[in-house]
């Protein structure tokens, strides 16, 4: 069995990590003056030390978060040492498989001015879900987790069109974004179908059951 302040301690930290990247990219792409799409592509002088600060600083949370990803599988290790095989799904495997290669493809080997959305889209839903990890390893009751999963749907959806208009507007390398484009749409259709099974069907078996 894992010792709660371990979860507790591994649950906040990623709070604190998911938070720290969307304040620090959300600053820096305000002081920059950044729009939602069709910003300026990263080339390699403005990475330079002598090269633009705000892509640098950009750049440096960018790789913050495609470093977490692997982080991530932390998860992973704590579902195995606790025996929790249900929770050990096919879902949960795509999912810590595919999104940590998806980005550091994308994110650490072409990245652009509109790096950053995913980033802080990702980030954002993290520290939601981790926040409600860290009240269950805390002993709190949680009655939010439908929403949680209708966030990562919604998540999944945005990126994917987000990426669609990348490919359009030609900011981000068309390999990259053709790649993390479908990584979304699977996510998007493995959530869609955890979603339906958990909440949908059982709530139609429910309602049979009164009947």
């Amino acid at each position: 069995k894992i010792p709660r302040c371990v979860l507790v301690l591994h649950n906040l930290f990623q709070v604190v990590l998911s938070m720290s990247i969307v304040i620090r990219l959300g600053t820096t792409v305000t002081q920059a003056g950044y729009t939602l799409s069709g910003n300026p592509n990263f080339r390699p002088q403005t990475l330079l030390p002598q090269g633009g600060l705000y892509e640098r600083q950009i750049m440096a949370w960018v790789r913050w978060f495609t470093l977490s990803k692997y982080y991530d599988l932390v998860d992973t290790l704590i579902i195995v040492l606790a025996k929790k095989s249900r929770q050990f799904s096919f879902l949960h495997c795509a999912h810590h498989c595919l999104v940590p290669m998806a980005v550091w493809y994308g994110m650490w080997y072409s990245p652009s001015g509109d790096s950053y959305v995913p980033c802080m889209a990702n980030s954002l839903v993290h520290a939601v879900m981790y926040s409600y990890y860290l009240c269950a390893a805390l002993g709190t009751r949680c009655t939010w987790k439908k929403y949680l999963t209708e966030l990562q749907l919604a998540q999944f959806a945005f990126l994917f069109v987000y990426g669609l208009e990348c490919m359009r507007l030609g900011t981000i390398a068309i390999q990259t974004t053709a790649v993390n484009s479908l990584v979304q749409l699977a996510m998007l259709i493995l959530f869609a179908n955890f979603y339906t099974h958990t909440y949908i069907s059982e709530s139609d078996a429910v309602v049979r059951e009164k009947e």
